[in-house]
């Protein structure tokens, strides 16, 4: 809808990311599968992380 929309510029992609590696993903052709495989793993060590400082479950 927006063809002017640039993703890299400026790699603002990595601040929203806080990460490099979408942008490369991203570069490289990489499917919505693998990008999403990518960082499952983190997740669930993120999710593990903050569950003690959850208030509400």
């Amino acid at each position: 809808m927006f063809p002017e929309f640039q993703l890299n510029v400026n790699n603002f992609i990595d601040k929203l990311a806080r990460t490099q590696d979408l942008r490369l993903m991203l570069n490289n052709g990489s499917s919505y599968e693998e990008i999403i495989n990518s960082y499952t793993g983190r997740l669930g060590e993120f999710k593990s992380k903050r569950e003690k400082y959850l208030l509400y479950k």
